[in-house]
């Protein structure tokens, strides 16, 4: 490799920089007296202590995820019933059914639902996440800062008061 100043610099292992900034430092490079690596621009992120997301797992959270039984999984988005008029709404003047749409009809209803959603319901790890959550944090409080939004969407916060003062019994 050619440094800047034209020495050619042989470089200790393939795309290992080790012997080209020791030229750096030394007096034998006439261009970087004084001026900083490049490498100090930079931060290695593999020393960032990466941790997992818990999600969001208070009591009204698990107790939220107990009531809807493993059955929703996404939350936040537009009612079934709503989208599916707005999706289709030649198929539905009043009432809307699962029967009356195809295959690909219930596949599409079921993406929008998914796109539209804020939350997932991750029942395998028995919390809630927000769907930007990417599971990993940096974070003391191993919540993640689009799981700490989402504790504070107002959606949520009504459905759980919502479920929380019902009886087990309604569902």
């Amino acid at each position: 490799m050619q440094c800047k100043c034209g020495k050619i610099i042989k470089l200790h292992r393939a795309y290992n920089p080790k012997n080209l900034e020791n030229h750096n430092k030394t007096s034998n490079c006439l261009l970087t007296k004084g001026i900083r690596p490049l490498t100090n621009y930079f931060i290695n992120s593999t020393k960032l202590n990466q941790i997992s997301c818990i999600g969001l797992r208070d009591e009204k959270h698990l107790k939220y995820l107990q009531r809807i039984g493993g059955i929703i999984h996404y939350g936040g988005a537009p009612r079934v019933e709503v989208l599916g008029k707005e999706l289709f709404p030649k198929k539905f003047n009043k009432n809307f059914s699962w029967k009356k749409l195809t295959n690909n009809e219930k596949i599409k209803l079921e993406n929008e639902l998914v796109a539209r959603s804020k939350w997932r319901n991750d029942f395998n790890a028995n919390c809630i996440r927000s769907v930007k959550c990417k599971i990993t944090t940096t974070n003391r409080e191993k919540i993640c800062r689009k799981c700490m939004k989402l504790n504070s969407n107002k959606i949520l916060e009504v459905i759980i008061i919502t479920i929380s003062n019902k009886n087990i019994e309604n569902y």
